[in-house]
């Protein structure tokens, strides 16, 4: 019974990975999603945990979504 909400928990956090890879990944360089394997959704999944491990991840999240703050 504790399958399924560990199941859950482990999708949500590499959903929540995936976008925040996609989010941070260069527009030139980003695949659309049905052209996406195995592969780059993995290499996805780990760009965006090395951008929550970076140490001025929020910094950088937050000057994306608002660019005319210094």
């Amino acid at each position: 019974m504790w399958i399924l909400p560990l199941l859950f928990l482990t999708l949500g956090f590499a959903g929540a990975l995936f976008g925040l890879g996609r989010f941070f990944n260069p527009a030139r360089e980003r695949l659309p999603l049905q052209q996406m394997d195995q592969a780059a959704v993995l290499h996805t999944i780990a760009r965006g945990w090395s951008v929550l491990n970076s140490a001025q991840s929020l910094s950088r999240i937050t000057s994306r979504l608002h660019p005319r703050c210094p």
